[in-house]
């Protein structure tokens, strides 16, 4: 059954599941549960709650991430090697889906009982994909050993998908089980009833050796069986042998955290026409039984991205029981490093204390040779790396000698050789934690993303509430500001009424009672006061119009202005005759309250001179705009007096001190006997303008 994109869906279901419920799936140091239930207990007990406040949450990530990172810096690299040979085992295929077998069978027979520890389950690696991942790794399937011919399931993926292993081996640990034969089984269709098949790149069982105790996979004994009930081969890429050939595309066996360990690598002047070998010779303590030699390039200096660098092209291994290799025995390749991610390896068979490797056709650089060696790795039975051997050369330089120990230090670029069951095991640790450290940083970034988008709702609602409260500081400041200039207003309408209807109501009463209580002597007397009590009256009624009309607004417009003067002249004066001339075409010029005020008053004031002391009987009211000034003429017909004389009584000081104010040029020409002219001219860009308010009415 090919493995669909089941474990990435699983991952962003999880990532949506973390966004929702603020919880993240945290895999502990664990390797891969045998069944269902184990992996929902190992994922019940890992969870992490995180805080729903995204500042909070991005440093509870932080965190996290910090600790996966070390946590993953302490396991093996992680670096697969993709190769298109020797892909591994390819189970039969069924052409129609009418195949009547039940598993597909991989069967292991041992030649006795061994306790086994662990399993290890390499996938077959997909070269079509950028990045490899596994290829058919089987969704569900079983192990199980036999034992006295008695079947034990050890690892049971029946009943439910196995998560996909991506790039990673699955390692099931602590199996502790006795047993002659290991089956894996893997159903022959799919739930759906249709064929399937599956694919896997190599096997691993870990087994306690009863001998010595050590462990050892059993894959690479020599009297282990491999059976499998159908297969589909293809030269060079599937073929049930391949899943034994310790060739995988896991890549090297390394850790991820680096050191400062350098590996050796010389130069020297090359002899003309002389191909120059190194040949270095390994002294072990004793005679040990050795499981296989890897021979490591090394790093390249600078920032160099070649993966044989200095490598020799030819490579010899041999071993010897005697120091002087009276007795050689030499080692074939199993590997010859020929493709990137391969080392040359050698295998060997019984007890070995010297180990000789010659190594001709040198790299060129510069016309000198160049030798790089990452490591000389020598695994024992138990797989563990012998370190205490004592090397001597030929062929190298004297300076090189400083090096050697760089052969057996246990590193190669700079990273620990690790042991094949400590990388396997490692790498299906690294598994989960690699992708639980990319799904903390998916979430990390939707939390920076999220808390930018949520800042930027705070300024903004900062900025929306900022602006509501400057918008109801200034309506606030507006509506008092009316308030204030409603009561100014009212007191005003209070002032003037007072002021100039008060004043005439008062004489008025005043005029009345004196002749209600007959003091009049004369008709004459009688006739003069019942006019003073007429024009009295009539001023009352022109002063109280004009309150109401100046209560409709502050300012007024100046042809409203003028015609409100000009009526109140036909509304005071009795008896004369009124000619009034409004300018044609007068411009509609905003005229301020002050202005209004003085010329209200001013007019006023003449008005009443005219109703009282001129006896005039015929009156001029003439307005007009030229050149950019306002022309007020009043002239009438009266007793007119003489210009010369001090006359208080006509209030000539009030009318020049007004005009003052309105910075207007006033003109008074009077005669005796023959009328008072009049004349007011003001810019009419001042009436716009306010002014002083220093003088009142002299009624």
């Amino acid at each position: 059954m090919i493995f669909t994109s089941r474990w990435a869906t699983v991952v962003v279901v999880i990532v949506i599941n973390v966004l929702v419920s603020a919880t993240v799936m945290c895999y502990a140091d664990s390797v891969d549960p045998v069944n269902q239930q184990q992996w929902l207990n190992e994922q019940k007990k890992s969870k992490l709650n995180l805080s729903s406040w995204p500042v909070t949450r991005i440093e509870q990530l932080k965190k996290i991430e910090s600790q996966l990172t070390w946590q993953i810096a302490q396991l093996p690299r992680h670096c697969p090697i993709i190769s298109d040979n020797r892909l591994g085992y390819h189970s039969a295929l069924a052409l129609s889906d009418t195949s009547a077998d039940t598993y597909h069978v991989i069967e292991f027979t041992f030649d006795k009982s061994y306790l086994l520890e662990a399993l290890t389950l390499v996938p077959a690696f997909n070269p079509l994909k950028p990045y490899g991942g596994s290829y058919a790794f089987p969704t569900r399937f079983k192990v199980e050993t036999v034992a006295d011919q008695h079947n034990k399931p050890i690892v049971n993926w029946l009943a439910q998908d196995f998560p996909n292993p991506d790039s990673y081996p699955v390692f099931f640990d602590n199996l502790n089980q006795h047993a002659e034969q290991l089956r894996i089984l893997v159903p022959a269709h799919a739930t759906d009833k249709s064929s399937s098949h599956f694919a896997l790149g190599e096997v691993f069982i870990w087994a306690k050796d009863p001998k010595t105790g050590v462990s050892i996979n059993l894959v690479q004994q020599a009297n282990t069986q491999l059976s499998v009930q159908g297969s589909f081969n293809q030269t060079v890429k599937w073929n049930t042998d391949y899943l034994i050939d310790q060739h995988t595309s896991l890549g090297f066996a390394i850790s991820e955290q680096q050191t400062n360990q350098a590996d050796f690598l010389v130069s020297a002047a090359s002899d003309n026409n002389v191909k120059h070998k190194v040949e270095l010779m390994i002294e072990l303590p004793d005679a040990r039984n050795i499981e296989k030699i890897d021979i490591w390039p090394a790093k390249p200096s600078g920032n160099l991205l070649l993966p044989d660098f200095a490598f020799p092209a030819n490579i010899q291994v041999s071993v010897a029981n005697a120091a002087d290799f009276s007795q050689i025995q030499p080692l074939m390749p199993t590997s010859r490093g020929e493709q990137f991610g391969t080392l040359y390896s050698v295998k060997t068979d019984g007890p070995t204390q010297f180990i000789r490797v010659e190594m001709g056709e040198l790299q060129q650089l510069n016309h000198q040779w160049i030798l790089g060696l990452g490591e000389i790795a020598i695994f024992a039975q138990d797989g563990q790396l012998i370190q205490n051997a004592k090397i001597t050369t030929k062929g190298l330089p004297a300076d090189a000698n400083v090096q050697l120990g760089r052969l057996l230090d246990g590193y190669t670029w700079g990273r620990k050789i690790l042991t094949e069951q400590q990388w396997l095991k490692g790498l299906a640790q690294r598994r989960p934690l690699d992708q639980q450290l990319q799904q903390v940083k998916n979430e990390l970034t939707a939390a920076h993303s999220y808390w930018q988008w949520l800042l930027s709702r705070l300024v903004i609602a900062g900025l929306v509430l900022l602006f509501l409260l400057l918008l109801f500081v200034v309506l606030f400041y507006q509506k008092s500001q009316r308030n204030r200039l409603l009561i100014k207003h009212s007191e005003r309408i209070n002032r003037d009424l007072h002021d100039e209807v008060g004043s005439s109501l008062g004489g008025i009463t005043l005029l009345a009672d004196s002749l209600a209580l007959g003091r009049t002597e004369s008709s004459e007397m009688l006739k003069n006061e019942l006019d003073e009590l007429s024009l009295m009256a009539r001023e009352a009624n022109a002063s109280l119009r004009e309150i109401v009309w100046h209560s409709k607004g502050d300012s007024c417009q100046l042809p409203e202005l003028l015609q409100s003067l000009f009526e109140r002249a036909q509304r005071v004066l009795r008896n004369v005759e009124v000619e009034q001339r409004l300018p044609e075409n007068c411009p509609k010029i905003k005229v301020s309250t002050a202005v209004k005020k003085h010329l209200s008053l001013f007019f006023k004031e003449v008005i009443n001179n005219c109703a009282r002391h001129s006896e005039a009987s015929k009156l001029s009211l003439i307005a007009r705009c030229e050149h950019g000034f306002l022309i007020i003429i009043i002239e009438d017909n009266g007793c007119g007096f003489n210009a010369h004389d001090s006359c208080d009584g006509w209030g000539l000081k009030n009318l020049q001190a007004r005009a003052e104010e309105l910075s207007a040029d006033l003109k008074i020409a009077a005669e005796i006997n023959k009328g008072v002219r009049i004349e007011l001219k003001i810019e009419l860009n001042t009436l716009s303008l306010q002014l002083g308010d220093r003088y009142q009415t002299s009624n």
